[in-house]
C-alpha cells in the first residue's frame, strides 16, 4: 500500500482532514481578526483570521475555525495538565496558505502547524474543487518561495500531486492513525515548548525525544473516543502476550518511520522543493507496518495509564522529560526515582509489572 504525504520546505505535514461539525459555540476570547487591526500575514485575507490567547487560526470559514479552537483548547489544557508548562501559542493554518510559513514565523508564530480543512457544509468534494484546491496551495508555495508560478509547472505539479490521492492511497492514510486535529497540535506544544529537535535537517520523527515521549504527549491529548479506542486494542494485544518489550519500546523509532528511509526521503524532498517550491513525495507502508504504528500508539496509552496509576501523578511525563533532557537514562531515572515514585527501580521488575497489567474498571 501507499501511504502518501507532501513535504513542504520546513517540515513535514500530514495532510489529513478533521469532520465539520455543527458550528455551536465558541471557546471563550476566541474571535474573528478584527478590522481594524492589521493581520500578521497581509497576503492571507483578513476574513480567514482567527485568533484566541492559544494563538492564531487561518481557516477558510467561522465554522471550521471554531471547530479548530476547541481542539486547539483540548490540547493545551492536556499539555498542561501532563507537563505542568504553559504551552506556547503558535498557528493553525489552513494548508493552501503554507507557502507562507516563513512570514507566518517572522510575525511571531512560535509553531505553525498546516492543516486540510473539511469543505463547508453542501459545497460537496468534486473532483475540480479538489484540483483547485491542489493548484492554489502550489501556487501559494511557489509564491512564498519567491518564484513567479510558470502555468506549466503548476499543472505539473497538480497532476502529480491529484495521481497520489488514490483510493488505496486515501484507505492506507485513514488506516495509519492517528488523524485528530488535537493530537498534531500537541506534537507541536511538545517539540517548541518543552524538547525541540537540534537536528538542521529536522530528520527525525519528532524533536530530540525518544519516539514514545513524543508520542506520549500527542495521545494524552485524544478525546475520550480516540483513547477508549486505543486501550482497548492496549488490553486485547496484553491479553494475547503482543506487547512490546519495554526495554525496545523506550528505544525504539516510531514503526513506520523506522522502517523506511525517511532521513534520505526528506533529504530529497527539501532539495526539490527548494528548487521548484513544493514536492510531492510517495512511500510506501505495508499492512505490517500499519499494524506496528497502530500498537505502538495502543501500548503509549497503556504505558501513560500504567505510570498514572503507579505513581498518582498525573505529570509523571514532565518530570521523565527533565530527566531525560538533563542526560540520564530512564533505566538510571528509574534507579534513582522509581521507588519513591510508586515505581520499581529496575527496568526488568517494571517490564514485570507492565507485562502482567490487566483490564481494570478505572480504564474502560
Amino acid at each position: 500500500m501507499q501511504f502518501n504525504f507532501r513535504i513542504w520546505p520546513l517540515g513535514l505535514a500530514l495532510l489529513c482532514s478533521t469532520s465539520l461539525a455543527e458550528c455551536g459555540p465558541a471557546p471563550e476570547q476566541f474571535e474573528t481578526w478584527p478590522e481594524d487591526e492589521a493581520v500578521p500575514v497581509e497576503t492571507i485575507p483578513q476574513g480567514q483570521w482567527f485568533r484566541s490567547p492559544h494563538g492564531w487560526v487561518v481557516a477558510p470559514g467561522w465554522c471550521q475555525a471554531v471547530e479548530a479552537a476547541w481542539e486547539q483548547e483540548a490540547a493545551f489544557e492536556a499539555f498542561e495538565q501532563h507537563f505542568g508548562r504553559t504551552p506556547v501559542p503558535g498557528a493553525l493554518v489552513d494548508v493552501k496558505h503554507a507557502g507562507v510559513i516563513a512570514a507566518l514565523r517572522a510575525a511571531g508564530a512560535a509553531w505553525i502547524l498546516p492543516w486540510r480543512f473539511a469543505a463547508e457544509p453542501g459545497s460537496g468534494a468534486a473532483v475540480d474543487s479538489r484540483t483547485n484546491a491542489i493548484r492554489e496551495q502550489i501556487e501559494s508555495q511557489l509564491s512564498g518561495a519567491g518564484k513567479t508560478p510558470d502555468p506549466e509547472q503548476v499543472e505539473m505539479l497538480v497532476q502529480q500531486a491529484f495521481s497520489q490521492l488514490a483510493p488505496s492511497a486515501e484507505t492506507a492514510a485513514e488506516r495509519l492513525e492517528p488523524k485528530a486535529l488535537r493530537h498534531e497540535i500537541a506534537h507541536m506544544l511538545f517539540i517548541h515548548g518543552v524538547w525541540p529537535s537540534s537536528q538542521a535537517a529536522q530528520t527525525q520523527y519528532g524533536g530530540d525525544a525518544p519516539d514514545w515521549l513524543d508520542e506520549a504527549a500527542a495521545v494524552a491529548a485524544e478525546s475520550e473516543a480516540m483513547t477508549a479506542a486505543r486501550r482497548r486494542l492496549f488490553h486485547e494485544a496484553a491479553r494475547e502476550g503482543q506487547l512490546i518489550p519495554l526495554e525496545r519500546y523506550l528505544s525504539m523509532t516510531h514503526p513506520v518511520f523506522g522502517s523506511n528511509d525517511m532521513s534520505e526521503l526528506m533529504r530529497e524532498a527539501r532539495e526539490t522543493a527548494a528548487r521548484d517550491g513544493a514536492a510531492v513525495v510517495s512511500a510506501s507502508v505495508d499492512d505490517e507496518q500499519i499494524a506496528g504504528a497502530r500498537l505502538f500508539y495502543a501500548q503509549t496509552r497503556g504505558w501513560l495509564d500504567f505510570l498514572h496509576e503507579q505513581t498518582g501523578n498525573s505529570q509523571i511525563l514532565g518530570d521523565i522529560t527533565d530527566a531525560l533532557r538533563s542526560g540520564q537514562s530512564f533505566e538510571e531515572w528509574l534507579t534513582h526515582v522509581g521507588p519513591d515514585a510508586g515505581l520499581p527501580d529496575s527496568l526488568a521488575a517494571l517490564e514485570a509489572a507492565f507485562q502482567s497489567r490487566r483490564v481494570t474498571d478505572s480504564f474502560l
